[in-house]
């Protein structure tokens, strides 16, 4: 598979770091999902990615719109201190920078220059459901409820508590999806 996404003649030049995170992106994992199957840094994965996307460039004359994956700046809301410090090491393993507040007006006020914004939906004050109302799509919604089925419809993914990180995971696999393709242009 991996030899039919890049060509055989360019796929017989890569060294075995290059094979290992060629094999990780084109399956869709992100920087920091290959840098832990491969073990090396996230640097080194963008560093390995990189020259193959010259190498692919060279070969074809002109640069190649290759999707890589995007850095993301979440924003977590949560009034428990616990859940913010898993939801960020979470978030921080896929490769975002994550900041953390308490309650969703402190989210509704900082949501500006945020790619993606997590929301406890069950917050004193302000509910998170309230919060992505306000918010509207100027950014991609996550609930974190152990309520999905009562999440209301302002949301882009709920997630269900108990967290779990493959949850998590996977909710940031579609943020970047999406985030993608409205910079792109294209409305989902």
């Amino acid at each position: 598979m991996l030899a039919a996404a890049l060509g055989d003649g360019l796929f017989r030049q890569l060294t075995t770091l290059e094979h290992q995170v060629a094999a990780c992106i084109v399956a869709g994992d992100s920087y920091a999902q290959a840098a832990r199957y491969v073990g090396v840094s996230p640097s080194t994965v963008r560093r390995s990615v990189l020259r193959i996307v010259a190498r692919l460039s060279d070969r074809a004359g002109a640069p190649l719109p290759i999707p890589l994956p995007i850095p993301l700046k979440v924003l977590v809301a949560d009034d428990h201190p616990a859940h913010r410090l898993m939801l960020t090491a979470v978030f921080e393993s896929l490769g975002c920078s994550v900041r953390t507040v308490e309650n969703g007006a402190q989210a509704v006020a900082l949501a500006a220059g945020f790619d993606v914004i997590c929301l406890d939906r069950n917050m004193p004050g302000m509910t998170g459901d309230e919060a992505a109302l306000r918010i509207g799509r100027s950014a991609f919604l996550i609930a974190c409820t152990s309520e999905p089925e009562r999440a209301s419809d302002h949301f882009d993914v709920v997630v269900a508590k108990p967290l779990l990180s493959e949850a998590l995971e996977m909710a940031i696999r579609s943020a970047r999806w999406v985030i993608a393709r409205r910079r792109q242009g294209v409305r989902s």
